[in-house]
């Protein structure tokens, strides 16, 4: 009688019917494993096989042909690159998403499947393939017509419990488009507000405040390249022009290794490629901007373009308006402006050149004019970005990609104030500036299903300008002073991670980045450990967990949290190092059977030390020569002297519920948090919460469709938001008394109320009050008309329907008869603001 050795191993049904016979081995299929038995003629061989199984195994596994099917996703009309398309096999319950580029590989055993690919807002394509040998496939996704469309073939989206990443959300143009905003300026940072885990900052504030962080601990990328000021309009206003923009992530958490340099959160921005087919035009006209897109192909189907522009027209409405009120003598406005520009070009099938760019200004000037006197003035405050990126993609082989970029990034923030007197000059420039030049190198390995493995490396040099002073005086020429602090760094990272498929049920995502930074004679190298996993708990529902550690090598010094431009970038040193953060999330996601929702809950714990702020009365804008000025002459702004070190700690709960489709759609986000801040040198080193730690922050956005449009009649479409959010925390004095003046005899203050001595305040603890709740509900209508070749569209907007004066700063007051303090609120906007926009769209037909 033969020993029967028995043997199981889980395959993928293609893999188990595609097992080829072998002698003396029996199978049988249940489910996704495959069961074997071996036929043994004496028990001490069985012994010896059994110790060899896994070798068996091997021998059993080589004789099962495998092949890699690779392409791209790409949209039908205009051939853009759609990434993170989703491409999913139901014979096995598995598949992948292509990256970044578009690209795509799976690699099967040989077989015939069904493969569905598909796309946020876009029909899914579903063909059937025969996989003898490697293949190459191109997919073409057309997009959907309206949101009853979409209802049917959104399938991506319902499987976001089958995706490991968590703490991530991500927006469409679609949906920036819909949403109300102020002025009817559409905002891609404002709408990222709107999700849960973003805190807003004052009211019209674009800055982020994510899971109780600053806005310096943002890593904002446009096609890869840093962006240090993502404000319009004192921070008012994004950067970012919708109209160039192909899609946006916000990550939160659970960071994959390959970002790396800042905190809380990585903003990844893609512009448009370029249509490859056909040109288009659109713009838009609003209440103080306008802007034009025009895209199209330079070489059909080889090369295309785009370049995208936006500008306000504030000064040019109120120029003849101050020239009347100065009788000629005084001109002054303010305006902001951008340029997105693309180039990309198909060298040849595994080959492609990218090159993108950004410039973004503002500008506030006034100038007079005294003629009587010869008087002579001007004064000029400028801020702005400017970014580029040159990319090379090439496909190595059907499993490996390689993207390698060359990244150049610039911030400058300038002030000059000039006059003329009699032939006598004054003139005064202050400017300060951070600028990058890097190179950066991304390979994605897919060799399995079973593993997804990115790897790379980054290189960034920055200049750091905090202080340029350029002082030019006629009169006392001997007080003239050209000083410039200049530094500079090195910051180089690289990474290793895989997304691996452990099990049908188990899927895992270890990463390893390691980060250095050179500035001067000081030097950090720190290792960055990642990992992510996600438990199925049935096909529509997992439990996911993360955990991140992240260094940030670079400082903000800002004077306020409103988004201004007098922000300073400074590298860490010596005497003060990098900031640090260790980061835990754990969440549940279900989507719906059957239907368009998905809800998931998270909660999370973060803690960072290196934590700058400023000492109290202290400012990098109180600059004296005198004592800056080392022996060699240059200016040294000791900006290590002004700031302290500390922690902050936060920790809360989001819940996120959307429906992603139908006539009808949008999404509920809740959070509850608590953020701590803790400074040995502040409030006395007791913990007092951050200044923009909100308790509650709940936003409802709404999509609904009123009537879909066609070429015989006007489509109607309407959004509304509600937002509540607890009051920001502020420092408020609690009192004031007399302190008598020390080595002063004799002397009298001049306040009869107090005798001698100085009024003084006592402030008490640190954010010590809380303002009034935050409420704002939002609706806007848009009428579109379809035409031959394009559409026209209409939109009426309402900010602060209800009217509501949300708070935007608090002061203590004194009575002019009373002599007794109050508070006094202010708010930026106390009444609803409406506006209308028209936009347009054409291509060629």
């Amino acid at each position: 009688m033969p020993m029967w050795l028995r043997c199981k191993k889980r395959l993928d049904h293609s893999e188990a019917a595609n097992a080829l016979k072998h002698p003396s081995i029996e199978f049988e299929l249940m489910n996704d494993t495959i069961s074997f038995r071996i036929a043994l003629r004496y028990p001490v061989m069985g012994v010896m096989l059994l110790l060899c199984c896994p070798w068996s195994w091997t021998e059993l596994n080589a004789q099962i042909a495998r092949h890699t099917l690779s392409g791209y996703v790409r949209d039908a009309a205009g051939k853009e690159a759609l990434a993170g398309a989703s491409l999913w096999v139901p014979e096995i319950q598995n598949g992948t998403s292509s990256n970044a580029y578009g690209f795509y590989s799976i690699t099967l055993p040989s077989g015939t499947y069904k493969l569905q690919v598909s796309y946020v807002g876009y029909q899914t394509q579903t063909v059937q393939i025969n996989l003898d040998r490697n293949q190459s496939m191109d997919f073409a996704l057309a997009a959907a017509n309206d949101l009853r469309e979409i209802e049917i073939i959104d399938d991506r989206v319902r499987r976001q419990a089958q995706e490991i990443q968590m703490s991530k959300v991500e927006l469409t143009p679609q949906q920036i488009q819909q949403i109300p905003m102020l002025f009817g300026e559409k905002d891609l940072l404002k709408t990222f507000q709107l999700m849960p885990g973003v805190q807003k900052g004052n009211e019209g504030s674009a800055g982020l405040y994510v899971r109780g962080g600053g806005p310096d601990q943002n890593l904002i990328l446009l096609d890869e390249a840093t962006v240090y000021n993502a404000s319009h309009l004192f921070g008012f206003f994004s950067v970012f022009n919708g109209n160039a923009i192909k899609n946006a992530s916000l990550t939160k958490g659970g960071f994959p290794a390959r970002y790396g340099g800042r905190l809380s959160s990585v903003l990844d921005i893609r512009m448009k490629d370029g249509n490859m087919d056909h040109w288009c035009a659109e713009g838009s006209v609003g209440n103080i901007s306008a802007n034009v897109t025009a895209e199209g192909p330079i070489l059909k189907n080889k090369a295309s373009m785009i370049v995208s522009a936006r500008r306000t027209y504030f000064d040019l409405l109120t120029a003849p308006f101050l020239l009347s009120a100065s009788d000629g003598a005084g001109i002054g406005g303010y305006y902001f402006q951008d340029l997105n520009a693309k180039i990309n070009y198909q060298l040849d099938d595994k080959n492609r050149l990218y090159l993108s760019g950004y410039l973004g200004q503002d500008k506030f000037y006034a100038n007079t004019i005294a003629a009587g006197l010869g008087e002579r003035s001007n004064t000029s405050l400028g801020w702005g970005n400017k970014t580029g990126t040159l990319r090379w993609n090439h496909q190595i082989s059907p499993m490996a990609f390689l993207n390698t970029s060359l990244i150049l990034s610039d911030y400058t923030f300038a002030i000059r104030l000039s006059s003329d007197f009699d032939n006598e000059t004054f003139d005064l420039r202050y400017n300060s500036t951070i600028k990058d030049i890097g190179i950066k190198a991304d390979l994605d390995w897919l060799p399995t299903l079973q593993h997804k493995i990115k790897a790379g490396l980054q290189s960034l040099r920055h200049t750091f300008i905090p202080t340029a002073f350029v002082l030019k005086n006629s009169i006392a020429p001997e007080f003239n002073l050209d000083r410039v602090a200049r530094e500079y760094s090195l910051e180089s990272g690289f990474f290793v991670e895989d997304e691996w498929s452990v099990s049908e049920r188990w899927l895992l995502h270890p990463g390893l980045r390691f980060s250095t930074f050179q500035a001067g004679n000081q030097t950090y190298a720190r290792p960055e450990p990642r990992i992510a996993a996600r438990y199925l708990l049935r096909s529509n529902q997992s439990i996911k967990a993360a955990y991140s550690e992240m260094n940030q090598y670079l400082h903000l010094l800002s004077n306020s949290g409103t988004g201004l431009p007098t922000d300073l970038w400074v590298p860490a040193n010596q005497e003060i190092g990098p900031q640090f953060s260790r980061q835990a999330a754990l969440g549940y996601t279900l989507d719906l059977p059957r239907r368009p929702w998905t809800v998931s809950v998270e909660t999370y714990f973060k803690r960072s030390n290196g934590n700058i702020a400023y000492r109290p009365g202290a400012s990098f804008l109180l600059i004296d020569p005198e004592v800056l000025v080392d022996e060699q002459n240059v200016l040294k702004v000791r900006w290590q002297d002004q700031v302290v070190t500390g922690t902050m700690q936060s920790y809360g709960l989001e819940l996120l519920i959307q429906k992603h489709s139908g006539r009808w759609n949008g999404w509920l986000g809740y959070t509850l948090s608590k953020t701590d801040m803790r400074f040995p040198e502040l409030n006395g080193g007791l913990p007092f919460p951050a200044r923009y730690d909100r308790r509650h922050d709940l936003s409802w956005v709404n999509f609904f469709e009123i009537r879909p449009h066609t070429i015989a009649k006007k489509g109607i479409k309407g959004s509304a938001v509600f937002v509540y959010g607890t009051g920001n925390a502020v420092t408020l004095p609690q009192g004031s008394f007399n302190a008598p003046i020390v080595g002063i005899p004799g002397y009298e203050s001049i306040n009869p109320w107090f005798g001698p001595g100085w009024n003084s305040t006592d402030y008490g603890t640190q954010n010590n009050y809380r303002l009034r709740s935050y409420q704002r509900v939002d609706l806007s209508v848009q009428v579109t008309r379809k035409t031959r070749c394009g559409e026209r569209v209409t939109e009426y907007s309402v900010y602060n329907l209800l009217s509501r004066a949300n708070p935007w700063f608090i002061q203590v007051e004194q009575g002019a008869l009373s002599g007794r303090s109050r508070l006094v609120q202010y708010s930026l906007f106390a009444y609803m603001i409406p506006s209308i926009s028209w936009r347009f769209k054409f291509c060629q037909c």
